[in-house]
């Protein structure tokens, strides 16, 4: 809702504009109350009144349907506290176990209630208390350790090892949807934002990096998916190659997230030459490995492993600073 004031000027050197009643009234504004003013980046003035607190979505109901999954997680990341599942009819267990499954990926989400007609969830959560920063790079180097184990678990043939980092890939899931709830929260109510000491635009950089981090993390699942399938490779050659590739991704260490933090253009410079290199050398590596039964599992590893070098310096020129 856009509202339109005339400004006024009294005394010698203030300039008034009168504040919409019905708003003031909502958030408890009287004579005497102090109001923080806070300068924007595009030039405006955001008004907080102190000692309000931040907003809340109390509770939603979500009729039992076709998607529930898809509206658990939806209302998940909108904020809500208070989520019931209602069906007309008692639920078939098969319904129950899919709304338990994505509870459990969830953060903070608990079954508080449970009848054949009625699953409530409450969301245990503190959104002040979540660093979206902290978070995001809780994410990353989560995603860094299971690229490194997934491509030793087909190196090896050790699918034990793979089968630990596809189930890490579930945590990875649940960092990103916490961030993006708490993301979305912050940009709906900025009383939540100014708490976190961040902008809107850090937010949005922010929401975008985990999802390349989220993606990264599906690329490293389905490396180690490939653990196991094929038999071991005789050419050393092309073992070392691969592993060298592993370790161009490895050199970019924790410079993408300090890169989008920082906006330093060098840092920047320096994860985006390494993805270059990696293109170099991955072309060179597809030319002289002959096809086989081994390398065209290889070959998909080497796809996954590309894409997440990607990601990874995608999430380095978020920070891309500009001047006009």
């Amino acid at each position: 809702m856009e509202l339109r004031r005339t400004v006024q000027f009294t005394g010698r050197s203030s300039y008034v504009v009168t504040l919409p009643k019905a708003w003031a009234e909502r958030v408890g504004i009287r004579k005497g109350s102090v109001i923080t003013l806070k300068l924007t980046e595009d030039g405006g003035i955001t008004l907080y009144p102190e000692g309000l607190k931040a907003g809340q979505q109390p509770e939603v109901e979500i009729k039992l349907g076709d998607h529930i999954s898809q509206q658990l997680v939806g209302a998940y990341l909108y904020g809500y506290y208070l989520i019931k599942v209602t069906s007309d009819r008692p639920m078939e267990q098969e319904t129950v176990e899919e709304v338990k499954r994505v509870v459990r990926g969830l953060a903070g989400a608990e079954i508080v209630d449970e009848t054949p007609t009625k699953i409530e969830v409450q969301v245990v959560l503190d959104k002040e208390l979540v660093a979206p920063e902290k978070m995001l790079r809780r994410q990353y180097v989560l995603v860094q350790g299971m690229v490194d184990d997934a491509v030793k678990a087909f190196l090896d043939r050790n699918s034990g090892l793979g089968r630990m980092v596809v189930q890490r890939d579930e945590e990875v899931d649940r960092l990103y949807f916490t961030l993006v709830r708490v993301i979305r929260s912050a940009l709906i109510d900025p009383l939540l934002a100014k708490k976190l000491n961040t902008t809107p635009l850090t937010l949005l950089d922010f929401r975008v990096a985990a999802k390349f981090i989220e993606d990264a993390g599906d690329r490293a699942a389905e490396i180690a998916k490939e653990a196991g399938r094929q038999p071991r490779a005789n050419n050393v050659e092309t073992v070392e190659e691969l592993k060298n590739l592993l370790h161009i991704v490895q050199s970019m260490g924790g410079g993408p997230i300090d890169a989008l933090i920082t906006g330093d253009l060098e840092k920047i410079m320096h994860v985006t030459s390494i993805r270059k290199e990696f293109m170099r050398r991955s072309e060179s590596f597809l030319k002289k490995t002959p096809l086989n039964t081994y390398t065209t599992s290889m070959f998909k590893v080497l796809l996954h492993l590309d894409r997440i070098c990607e990601d990874f310096s995608d999430i380095a020129e978020l920070g891309l600073p500009f001047k006009a």
